[in-house]
């Protein structure tokens, strides 16, 4: 029997990206994210988004791989804008996460 051989791990582009060129790129889309909660409609429609929007909806690209949770997470600016919800769940993560950062805490009603 042969032995089973394995593919050369392929690395995208986006995967080699320095942690600061990352870190903006999340930036823009929490300030994203921030735009499209103050506007008139907070859903997709309003914004022109495909996926739903939210005051944490950014936090999905911290669960796309390890080095982008990492990358999220040791960033304390990015756990800053806090919305107030009836998510206790994510403000209490969010405060954790934000560390000794200033905070920018808001209230969004019915989200």
């Amino acid at each position: 029997m042969t032995s089973t051989t394995t593919r050369p791990k392929l690395d995208s582009p986006v995967s080699q990206l320095p942690p600061e060129i990352l870190i903006r790129i999340f930036q823009v889309l929490v300030n994203d994210t921030l735009r499209c909660r103050d506007g008139p409609q907070s859903n997709a429609i309003a914004c022109g988004r495909q996926s739903p929007c939210g005051p944490y909806a950014w936090i999905r690209v911290s669960h796309v791989c390890q080095q982008w949770r990492a990358v999220c997470l040791a960033c304390p600016l990015l756990w800053s804008s806090i919305t107030i919800t009836h998510r206790t769940d994510l403000m209490q993560a969010m405060l954790e996460r934000s560390r000794k950062v200033p905070l920018d805490v808001r209230s969004s009603a019915g989200t």
